[in-house]
């Protein structure tokens, strides 16, 4: 699948209004994570399955928590650091839906993707530099004969799974990003302002490509973590250690089966319209305990559809996009 999603432009302001409390004219931009809304609460353990709390061997926070006791829907976004339709997904409709639902939600967010381990049978060396599948010699079968033995799922995953390194659809770059963003335990404002410095989408938080020198992705790195309230040291002593092979290792082993990224389930249901917020609303709220929030009473839920001339601008930076990548 890993198709351009026909979704509205990124911007600054749909990010960070949503995620942090930003001052919009400052230079470089001045946001603090916004504690209501990103709870710091590890959802996902290491490869071994245990939960336990920031600073463990953790694979995703919460987005949201409930209140009163209440269970939140799990929003699971399966997704890759220079994939433009998980940054479309994780920067459009999934803020729009949040911001809706309130407390209804959490999200979690694993960035393996549609990566494999280097050492699977069918693997081959990707050309150095290379930033698109054909160019990276990237086997969509392979991805998928590894995931059915090795990810989520898989009752008896041979112990080979994990060896040698992860060969990711979009080149090394694509890997080191995914890393980085293991070694922030998967944060996800986090990766929401990794996904902003994508394609220089945000250039006060610099900028990176599939194809890009690793100073470049670890600059990124390190903006967004001095952003979101990361202490970089931290971070970049895991990148550059066997921590970091640990988390991208459980990462992989927490991703299922799937066609293509963004691959997100709601309550464990696959979400098919990954370009509307409004379906992400309708799988929460058909899901959640109680009767849910009050936005789910709204029927139908409709967000304002685009204008033709906006539907026009998204097919056509999609098209640019691919014969970049080409």
């Amino acid at each position: 699948r890993n198709r351009r999603a026909a979704a509205a432009k990124a911007t600054p302001g749909t990010l960070m209004a949503l995620f942090f409390d930003v001052d919009s004219d400052a230079t470089p931009l001045v946001a603090k994570p916004r504690r209501s809304v990103w709870t710091p609460l590890a959802l996902v353990g290491a490869a071994a399955g245990l939960c336990t709390l920031l600073g463990a061997p953790t694979i995703g926070l919460l987005l949201l928590s409930a209140k009163g006791g209440n269970r939140p829907v799990s929003i699971q976004v399966f997704g890759e650091s220079a994939c433009p339709d998980t940054r479309d997904f994780f920067l459009g409709p999934l803020p729009i839906a949040v911001a809706a639902l309130g407390d209804a939600a959490q999200v979690e967010y694993v960035g393996f993707g549609n990566a494999y381990y280097d050492t699977w049978a069918g693997s081959v060396p990707a050309p150095s530099g290379c930033n698109s599948s054909a160019a990276c010699r990237y086997n969509a079968t392979t991805r998928d004969s590894f995931f059915n033995a090795c990810g989520a799922g898989s009752k008896h995953p041979p112990s080979s799974c994990f060896e040698g390194s992860p060969r990711c659809q979009h080149g090394a770059s694509e890997c080191l990003a995914n890393r980085v963003q293991a070694c922030a335990e998967m944060s996800a404002p986090f990766a929401a302002c990794y996904f902003a410095a994508l394609d220089g989408k945000t250039p006060s938080l610099g900028a990176w490509k599939a194809g890009s020198p690793p100073e470049d992705i670890l600059a990124v790195g390190k903006k967004c973590a001095a952003t979101v309230g990361l202490k970089w040291r931290k971070v970049e002593s895991c990148i550059n250690g066997t921590r970091g092979d640990e988390l991208v290792g459980a990462a992989a082993a927490r991703t299922p089966t799937h066609a293509g990224v963004p691959y997100v389930l709601v309550d464990g249901k696959e979400l098919k319209e990954t370009d509307d917020a409004a379906a992400i609303v309708r799988a929460v709220c058909a899901a959640v305990p109680g009767g849910g929030p009050a936005v789910c009473n709204a029927v139908p839920f409709k967000l304002p559809p685009r204008t033709e001339e906006e539907r026009q601008r998204a097919e056509q930076e999609r098209e640019r996009e691919e014969q970049r990548a080409e």
